[in-house]
């Protein structure tokens, strides 16, 4: 099929389905690109995405993650956020195994819910989970401060019922996580999650 003929497809799509919310398109290199005006705005199209020597597998299967979990598909939220600590005492804690255990919690979450940590709260501006898992042991740096962190999470996260809080360690002074059902795990400990 041409990019033509595909994009004539998806109008066809769109018409006959009015009730659909989203449609999305995977594919290889022959989609019509998105900013064409070829698919309305409920069309999504993922394309130039191929698992070959270009891409590796891993890779793909995260771009394909983010951009689902991008356009609101995916599993429920098990958490409302995710609090990372990236203090000093982290270092060498995130191994390639920790990280690819990250990465899969990571993955069912929206990018915006995960936060980083350590002397205060820091916004998670990576582009994806695979980003954010690659700067996580570049970044190690400062002192931990929970408390702060906490609150200042608190007051950015409108519904905060259940936090995924990844630290190594114990804390002089404690937050009040009152109200909030907090899972606590070293990194060591992600693939009990």
């Amino acid at each position: 099929m041409t990019p033509k003929e595909i994009a004539k497809l998806i109008q066809l799509y769109e018409k006959g389905s009015p009730n659909s919310s989203k449609i999305m398109v995977v594919g290889y290199n022959i989609l019509p690109r998105p900013n064409s005006g070829a698919v309305s705005q409920r069309g999504i199209i993922i394309g130039n995405v191929r698992p070959d020597t270009q891409i590796q597998l891993n890779d793909y299967e995260s771009q394909l993650r983010d951009a689902v979990l991008s356009v609101g598909y995916g599993p429920p939220q098990l958490f409302d956020a995710v609090l990372i600590d990236v203090s000093g005492s982290m270092g060498g804690m995130y191994t390639d195994e920790v990280l690819g255990n990250l990465e899969r919690i990571l993955g069912m979450l929206k990018l915006d819910s995960i936060w980083l940590f350590s002397d205060r709260l820091m916004k998670n501006n990576s582009a994806s989970i695979n980003d954010l898992c690659n700067k996580i042991p570049r970044i190690l740096d400062r002192g931990t401060n929970i408390k702060g962190a906490f609150e200042e999470l608190k007051q950015k996260t409108p519904v905060l019922r259940t936090l995924l809080l990844i630290t190594d360690s114990e804390f002089s002074v404690q937050p009040d996580f009152t109200g909030v059902e907090v899972t606590r795990r070293t990194p060591s400990e992600l693939d009990q999650c």
